[in-house]
C-alpha cells in the first residue's frame, strides 16, 4: 500500500469522524448546559418556597398575637433565629428592635431553620410602627413604612441573599460568622439598596442580575390587615354571642360618633352603633340606682349571731333591711356611682336627701349616704332590658326568694347621716355598719346600672388600646333587642337585609369593620362615609352591604346567628 494510498484513506477517514466528534462534543456541552440550568431552576425553587414559607409564617404571627394583632417580631440581630431581651430587642420605649433589619427570627417564628437555594439564612426587615413592642395604635389606619421599588405601604420585606457575588462578600460573611452582627454584615449578604444606610428602601427586582442576586419578597399593609380585620370581627362576634347567650339578647350599643371619648356608655334604643365598654375596676355612673338587701340570721362560722352597730338616726332596722332609689350621689358627677372589678366583685356608693331628726332636733334635712361593698363567687346578673340604661342587675341571692348567704360572700354596708340644714348642719347624726364574712340568710341587689362591657374579662383591652372600636361597629334586628322577651327575627321582615349576596338574605345581626380609607375619604375628621361605604354608612336604616366592587368597598362583615 503506497504512502499516498494511506493518506487518502486518513484523510477520508476524518472527513467522516470530525462531523461525528462535532455532534458527540455539542451533546456533552448541552447537556453540562442543561444540567446547570436545572441545578439553577432547583435552587430558584428551592428560594422560592423558603421565601413563600417565611411570609406564611409572619403573617400568622402577626394575626394571632394576643396583645397587639397586626404586630410583626423584631428581627433578629445575631443569627440564631430567635428573638431574645436585651440582644435583639430591649424593653420599652418606641424603638425597642436592636435593628430594623437584620435575620429572620425562624425559631421564633416556629417556622423551621429555613434558608435560600444557596444554603443562606433569610434576612428581613419591618416596618417601624408595625414592629412589636412600638408604643402606636397599631390598627388599619397605620401606613406601612417600608418601599421596595416603586411599591409604597409595605410592612415587611423578606431578602434571600443568595451565593456571594465576589470574593470580597464571600471573605466578609466568613469574618462576621465568629461574631454575627446584622448591622455590620448588611452588604456581606444583601446589595445595593437592599445594604443602603437607610433600613426602608429595598430594591423591587425579584430576580437575580450580575452582581446582585438578592431574591426580594414584600409585605404589604393590605395583604396583612385584611386577614388581621377578620380577627377582629371573629372577636366582636364571640363577644356578643357569648353575652347573648348569657343573657337571651345582645346589650344596647353606643351611637356612631367621634370614637375618641372613652369609655363608650350605652345608649337605651340603640341597636346600630359601637361596642360600650369600660375599663376593668373603672367606675359606672348611672342616671338613678337602686339598693336592696335583706340581711338577717347571721350567723358566726363559731357560734352566736352578728350584732349591726349603730348609733342616733341610724336604726338597726336601715341596716338589716332596705330598699332606696338613688338619683344623686357622692361622685364628682353627683350620681350614684359603682366600680366593678369584675361581676363578683361590686363596689357602690350613693346618697339621698330626707327629712329627720338630728340629735333631738327634728326636721332638719339629711344627706343619708350610703356604701355597699360585695365580693363573692356566687354574685348573679340580670339582662338589660328596655326601661333601663343597664348594662345588669347584680345580686347576690334574688329579693324574691332569700337563700342562704355562704361564707364564700362579704358583704358590707355602712350608712351616715350629715345634717345639711339648720343648726346641726355639718353634724353627723348618726352612723352604722354591717359586715357579714360568715354564714347567714338574706339578699343583696344593686340595680338599674349602666354597665357596658368591660374590657380584659370581657372585651380584649387591644380592641380599644389600638383603635379597632373606632373602625368597628354591630347591629341587631329588633327583636334580638333588650327585652321582657327577645326573640328570633324573620327574614324579610324585621331581619337585617343583606345587599352583595343571594336575594332576600336577612341576618339577625352583622358586625361590620372599616379597612384601610379609600381614595375620597378623609379621616381627619370623624364621619361614617369616611370609614364605611355603600349601604354600611346608614346603618339605622338595617340595610347593609355584604359585597361591593373592587376599589369601591373594602369593608368587611360578618353574620351574627345566636342559638335558639
Amino acid at each position: 500500500m503506497t504512502s499516498r494510498f494511506r493518506r487518502n484513506r486518513g484523510a477520508a477517514l476524518l472527513a467522516t469522524l470530525v462531523p461525528v466528534l462535532l455532534i458527540a462534543g455539542a451533546a456533552t456541552l448541552s447537556g453540562v448546559e442543561d444540567g446547570a440550568r436545572v441545578a439553577h431552576r432547583i435552587e430558584d425553587e428551592r428560594t422560592r418556597r423558603a421565601l413563600a414559607h417565611a411570609k406564611e409564617a409572619l403573617v400568622h404571627y402577626a394575626v394571632t398575637d394576643r396583645n397587639r394583632p397586626g404586630e410583626l417580631p423584631c428581627p433578629d440581630l445575631d443569627g440564631d433565629g430567635r428573638l431574645r431581651l436585651n440582644v435583639d430587642f430591649g424593653g420599652g420605649g418606641n424603638v425597642p428592635c436592636a435593628t430594623l433589619r437584620g435575620w429572620l427570627p425562624f425559631h421564633t417564628l416556629g417556622a423551621g431553620a429555613l434558608r435560600d437555594g444557596a444554603g443562606e439564612r433569610l434576612w428581613y426587615a419591618v416596618s417601624d410602627p408595625h414592629h412589636s413592642g412600638h408604643s402606636t395604635p397599631l390598627d388599619s389606619e397605620v401606613a406601612g413604612r417600608l418601599r421596595v421599588g416603586d411599591a409604597e405601604d409595605v410592612v415587611a420585606v423578606l431578602i434571600a441573599p443568595g451565593a456571594p457575588v465576589d470574593e470580597g462578600q464571600a471573605q466578609a460573611r466568613a469574618a462576621g460568622e465568629s461574631a454575627p452582627d446584622a448591622r455590620l454584615l448588611a452588604s456581606a449578604f444583601l446589595e445595593g439598596a437592599n445594604a443602603g444606610a437607610d433600613p426602608a428602601r429595598y430594591a423591587g427586582r425579584r430576580r437575580p442580575r450580575q452582581g446582585e442576586n438578592d431574591r426580594v419578597l414584600p409585605l404589604e399593609r393590605g395583604e396583612l390587615m385584611t386577614l388581621v380585620e377578620r380577627r377582629v370581627l371573629g372577636e366582636v362576634a364571640e363577644v356578643l354571642l357569648a353575652f347573648h347567650r348569657e343573657h337571651g339578647s345582645f346589650p344596647w350599643l353606643s351611637p356612631l360618633g367621634d370614637p375618641g371619648a372613652a369609655p363608650l356608655p350605652a345608649a337605651v334604643g340603640t341597636r346600630n352603633g359601637r361596642l360600650a365598654f369600660q375599663r376593668a375596676g373603672g367606675r359606672v355612673e348611672s342616671d338613678a340606682l337602686r339598693a336592696r338587701w335583706r340581711l338577717d340570721d347571721l350567723r358566726k362560722p363559731g357560734g352566736g349571731v352578728y350584732v349591726p352597730w349603730a348609733w342616733g338616726s341610724v336604726e338597726r332596722a336601715a341596716l338589716r333591711a332596705g330598699d332606696h332609689l338613688f338619683r344623686q350621689g357622692p361622685g364628682p358627677s353627683g350620681l350614684p356611682e359603682c366600680r366593678f372589678a369584675h361581676a363578683a366583685a361590686v363596689d357602690c356608693r350613693a346618697s339621698e336627701t330626707r327629712t329627720g331628726a338630728c340629735r333631738g332636733d327634728a326636721g332638719v334635712e339629711i344627706r343619708r349616704s350610703y356604701r355597699l361593698r360585695v365580693r363573692g363567687v356566687q354574685v348573679g346578673h340580670t339582662a338589660p332590658d328596655e326601661s333601663h340604661r343597664r348594662r345588669r342587675a347584680v345580686s347576690v341571692h334574688r329579693p324574691v326568694a332569700p337563700g342562704l348567704l355562704s361564707a364564700t360572700h362579704r358583704v358590707h354596708l355602712s350608712i351616715e347621716d350629715l345634717a345639711l340644714s339648720g343648726p346641726r348642719a355639718g353634724d353627723r347624726c348618726g352612723r352604722g355598719s354591717l359586715k357579714l364574712t360568715g354564714s347567714g340568710k338574706g339578699y343583696v341587689e344593686v340595680s338599674e346600672i349602666r354597665h357596658p362591657l368591660v374590657l380584659d374579662s370581657e372585651l380584649p383591652a387591644w380592641f380599644v388600646d389600638e383603635g379597632w372600636h373606632g373602625l368597628t361597629y354591630a347591629a341587631y334586628a329588633r327583636p334580638l333587642a333588650p327585652s321582657a322577651a327577645p326573640g328570633p327575627c324573620v327574614p324579610e321582615v324585621d331581619c337585617l337585609t343583606l345587599e352583595g349576596v343571594h336575594p332576600g338574605a336577612g341576618a339577625p345581626a352583622v358586625v361590620v369593620i372599616a379597612g384601610a380609607a379609600l381614595p375620597g375619604q378623609d379621616r381627619r375628621n370623624w364621619s361614617a362615609g369616611a370609614y364605611f361605604e355603600q349601604e354600611n354608612v346608614l346603618p339605622g336604616d338595617d340595610r347593609f352591604t355584604a359585597r361591593a366592587p373592587p376599589g369601591e368597598f373594602n369593608d368587611q362583615i360578618r353574620v351574627l346567628v345566636p342559638p335558639p
